[in-house]
């Protein structure tokens, strides 16, 4: 079971669901490797690749003392699990890959008190485009205590015409949840239709963003990974 900020009731568990519903679960990208513990979502014949910065974070996730989540998607021989380039800057690895090849791209490298923010440009979700497929989705994670990213997000959805859609997970957590290691969690989706949202467009969990012209458009002016 994902824990913390994946579980299953909460907003990227939804996304998941509806990606694995829809026969979409196909070609996932995973900005941010963690524990792992989106890698317990891989379903028989997914590919999932990690784009991972820190040596570190990649050497503990892999040790099974600790982690499980890589050894136990890697039990199913359908799974595939790569590292294009291990370690490596996800903004600059996903740029490599095919056009329109991924159906889900996660963005999950934003810790409370450090943004990358090379990473949530203008550019950045063009690169992001060009490798998603017509129906897929992005997700970010932007749970923090000191940044409020959902404005940045709601400034690239008006830039590049795209739905977006907020799902604030707040609630206490169930008994249950609770004993399982469930916590709240902030993450924001951009799709280019209503239609790649599928059953999420009308989940109570997800709100609709309105752009405002007061959400300002980070751009690699400030920001250039190059």
């Amino acid at each position: 079971i994902p824990t913390t900020y994946y579980y299953p009731s909460g907003p990227i568990g939804d996304v998941f669901r509806e990606l694995t519903d829809s026969y979409r679960l196909d070609t996932v990208a995973l900005i941010g490797l963690g524990t792992g513990s989106l890698l317990a979502y891989a379903r028989p014949d997914s590919t999932m690749h990690v784009y991972e910065i820190d040596p570190a974070v990649i050497r503990i996730a892999r040790e099974p003392a600790f982690f499980r989540y890589i050894a136990d998607a890697q039990r199913d021989p359908t799974v595939k699990i790569g590292a294009p380039n291990l370690p490596g800057d996800g903004r600059l690895d996903i740029a490599k890959a095919q056009d329109a090849f991924y159906r889900l791209i996660v963005i999950d490298a934003f810790t409370s008190d450090a943004v990358p923010i090379h990473l949530i440009t203008s550019q950045a979700v063009d690169t992001y485009l060009r490798t998603l497929k017509p129906d897929g989705i992005i997700a970010f994670h932007v749970s923090s205590r000191y940044f409020d990213l959902v404005p940045v997000i709601a400034a690239l959805a008006k830039k590049h015409n795209l739905q977006i859609r907020v799902g604030n997970d707040a609630r206490d957590p169930t008994p249950q949840e609770f004993a399982e290691g469930k916590k709240s969690s902030l993450w924001v989706i951009l799709a280019r239709s209503n239609e790649a949202l599928g059953s999420l467009k009308q989940s109570t969990l997800w709100e609709n963003r309105v752009p405002r012209a007061s959400d300002p458009l980070w751009t690699d002016d400030f920001a250039n990974p190059m």
